[in-house]
This record gives structure tokens, sequence and C-alpha cells, in this order.
């Protein structure tokens, strides 16, 4: 009677350890949310966002304008769309002119939506493109690099740069 009383404390000792080893992950994990040390959570709201860790570039822009025909709601045919924008701030990233060319997959899809099985790597907060809109992105320098599908170039005959391929599209608050 000894020995099974003796076993019974031994397993309630070791359940006891276990549910504070679990508390204790817990609260860490917790600690960790709540003050961003996770490299895909970012301060202020809760948004999980890839904005700083995709692509060789990252920048904040103000898109120009959404030249008419540029997006159109095409439910079987992917396509990027070039549009405009002016940099405003350059996070990550070297050789980034003033003005860009950016390239955007499916545009008349949110950004969270866009993706699929032949462009896995896309996301962002924007829901719609409308001129004046700043854009913080995660980019790549080449859109032929990255996507060989067809492409809406509206700037094709008055530029002749290859656009650049839009990873990430999050809605950003301008400057005050």
């Amino acid at each position: 009677m000894t020995m099974i009383h003796h076993a019974r404390g031994g397993l309630g000792l070791t359940k006891l350890r276990l549910m504070s080893l679990g508390l204790l992950t817990l609260l860490l994990a917790l600690v960790f949310i709540a003050t961003g040390c996770l490299p895909f959570v970012r301060k202020g709201p809760a948004e999980i966002t890839q904005v700083g860790t995709l692509g060789s570039v990252e920048i904040t822009a103000r898109l120009l304008e959404v030249p008419e025909g540029a997006i159109i709601e095409r439910r079987h045919y992917d396509y990027a769309a070039v549009l405009k924008y002016e940099v405003l701030e350059i996070h990550r990233g070297e050789h980034v002119p003033t003005v860009i060319y950016i390239a955007h997959y499916n545009p008349f899809k949110p950004r969270s939506q866009a993706a699929d099985a032949r462009v896995v790597t896309l996301g962002g907060t924007v829901t719609r493109f409308e001129a004046g809109q700043i854009h913080r992105m995660a980019l790549e320098p080449s859109a032929e690099q990255h996507y060989l599908g067809g492409v809406i170039n509206l700037y094709l005959e008055r530029e002749a740069e290859d656009p650049w391929w839009a990873l990430w599209c999050d809605l950003a608050e301008p400057k005050p």
C-alpha cells in the first residue's frame, strides 16, 4: 500500500511539472508576441505582414495613377499590371529611382487573395489600387525575372525600363 501511495504522489508531481512547463511556455510566447520579438509580427495594429522580410527592396511610395484599362477583372486570365509610383522612402535596398514602375499580379484582387498556384509569394493589405494611396512594398528589381505571363504595361512606349515586381503591398499611412 505504501508503494502505491508513493507512486501516485510521484505521478501527481509529474503532472504538476508538465502543467507548469506548459504555462511557462505559453507565457513566454505571449511576451514575445506582445513585444514584437517575433519577426513576422509588427508593433502597432495586430497585423501579420511580410513586407519587411520579402524581396531585396522595401519602399514606401505614392501611387501616381491607375491608367484606364490597366486593371481589368478577368477571373480566368492571370496577368500583371504595371503602375507608376513616386518613391517617398527606401527602407531596404539600393538604386531605386524616384519614379518607379511596379508590376502587380492579378491587380483586381485584394493583395491577400492575389496569390495562386502560379505565383505563390504575394500578399498585403491593399484591397484596391487607387491613385494617391501610399503603399509600403517588398519588391524585386525585375518583373521579367519573376513572372512570365501576360503583362498590361501602358507605359511601355513611353518608358523603356523593365518594371519592378511587387511581392507584398501594404496600405501605409502618409507621414505628417
